[in-house]
């Protein structure tokens, strides 16, 4: 059973409820409350309801400046980082997702430019990544999924 996927996206992806595959999709602007109230980011109900269940996303790569192996950011737009002395304050969005890879690899995750299609298990709640950083959503790939990203990464792009 294919329980998630990594595949390049259309330019301009419209906001569906589900992908041709029946699976649910989340976008960013689903992650938090709008207007931000008094109590900060609060997670919207959508976000909750999703949490354990398998879904897909559309976004961009995140550029780390030290590549990490078991794991990449997800952002709605395109960011880089420069993440030597930056893991508590740094340029992410408040809404990006952690993208974990099974097993976790030998070589880093290199970059992938433009935008991404992943899909797997959705997990929420506050967790202390490998890099430092504080993750409190995160998408979890499943074995084959995390083969194909491998087999993409076998050569890194040219940008």
């Amino acid at each position: 059973m294919n329980t998630g996927t990594v595949s390049p996206a259309p330019p301009l992806v419209s906001a569906i409820s589900e992908d041709s595959r029946g699976i649910p999709s989340l976008n960013f602007r689903d992650f938090f409350k709008l207007p931000i109230g008094p109590r900060g980011l609060e997670p919207t109900e959508k976000l909750k309801a999703l949490a354990g269940r398998r879904i897909g996303i559309v976004g961009f790569m995140v550029r780390q400046s030290i590549p990490t192996s078991d794991f990449f950011v997800l952002s709605p737009l395109p960011v880089s980082l420069g993440d030597e002395d930056e893991t508590l304050a740094d340029d992410l969005p408040a809404s990006v997702i952690f993208v974990h890879v099974q097993p976790s690899r030998e070589t880093p995750l290199f970059h992938f430019p433009g935008v991404l299609r992943v899909s797997g298990i959705l997990n929420l709640g506050a967790y202390e990544e490998s890099d430092g950083h504080v993750s409190s959503v995160r998408l979890h790939l499943d074995a084959e999924s995390s083969r194909a990203l491998a087999a993409r990464q076998s050569a890194p792009a040219i940008e």
